[in-house]
């Protein structure tokens, strides 16, 4: 991810450009590469617990040190154009607002990438949790065995991210386009209620 050349002059609550190799101007050669999709780490945790008739499955996963560019944003957060803007444009730059990384108001700023956009895709996520309770025996009749299990996926995740999800990738299973979110829909919470028997 690099940064672009800018168009417009540098004025109080745009974005700054900076010149990386000090030769007194901004061009193709201040570029510098602003994050890396892929994680350092990754992972997960399963375990199951058991309490006299309740058993509960839970099982995490996460991914650490690798950053997501945050495309919706470039439309949605930069305050330049007649989009839908989220509650980060309530805290742009103005005379009076000068502590802010969100910009001032410009319909004419380019839609251009800049580092505000790429973001730290590191994630903890509650991938699912499963409690069963077996049925007492005379609650069933002529079954051996009977559990009523439910069953919930992708129902927390901790991040930093401001995105809808930190584990995104719109170019599908291209590896060399990893952690690039061009307003990919997020993931489904799922819930699901089951009953196993046994003769």
């Amino acid at each position: 991810l690099t940064v672009k050349r800018p168009t417009l002059d540098c004025v109080p609550g745009e974005y700054k450009y900076v010149d990386t190799n000090a030769d007194g101007k901004i061009d193709a050669n201040d570029r510098v590469i602003l994050g890396n999709g892929q994680p350092n780490w990754y992972g997960g945790l399963t375990n199951e617990f058991t309490a006299g008739p309740f058993n509960l499955n839970v099982f995490f996963q996460g991914s650490f040190g690798n950053e997501v560019l945050n495309g919706p944003a470039i439309n949605t957060r930069n305050v330049s154009n007649l989009s839908n803007q989220t509650v980060d444009a309530l805290n742009r730059w103005t005379p009076t607002n000068t502590n802010t990384n969100v910009p001032r108001a410009n319909v004419n700023r380019p839609r251009e990438l800049y580092d505000v956009h790429v973001e730290d895709g590191s994630f903890i996520r509650l991938q699912s949790l499963s409690l069963g309770y077996r049925l007492p025996s005379q609650l069933v009749g002529g079954a051996d065995n009977a559990r009523l299990v439910i069953t919930g996926q992708n129902l927390h995740v901790w991040t930093k991210y401001t995105g809808f999800d930190p584990e995104v990738n719109s170019f599908g299973g291209d590896a060399r386009a990893r952690g690039v979110d061009l307003g990919s829909y997020p993931r489904a919470r799922i819930w699901n209620v089951g009953l196993s028997m046994s003769y």
